[in-house]
């Protein structure tokens, strides 16, 4: 029962904590993105062989692109599907 309890206190905090600060957070996390593909660049610079780096460097920006359109197919739904459901409220509001 209490991590039941402490749960539930975690996903409140959570949300209060998204949204108070939902501009700042999704900054940081763009920020964080940012850093961590410039360390993996840098790792990818520093090891083995050029045929190494260079199909590490491709395999790299294949998944790259690959979660990005993902990413983006996702969010694009998201954002088409909130826009349809606020038109239909409006209509039905009428």
């Amino acid at each position: 029962m209490l991590k039941f309890l402490t749960f539930i206190l975690a996903v409140f905090l959570l949300a209060s904590v998204w949204t108070a600060f939902r501009q700042r957070l999704k900054l940081a996390y763009k920020a964080v993105a940012v850093v961590y593909l410039l360390g993996a660049l840098v790792r990818l610079a520093l090891m083995g062989t050029d045929q190494e780096r260079l199909e590490s460097l491709a395999i790299a920006a294949a998944m790259f692109l690959i979660l990005w359109a993902i990413a983006w197919g996702a969010t694009t739904l998201l954002a088409s599907r909130r826009t349809d459901k606020t038109d239909a409220q409006a209509r039905h509001r009428r």
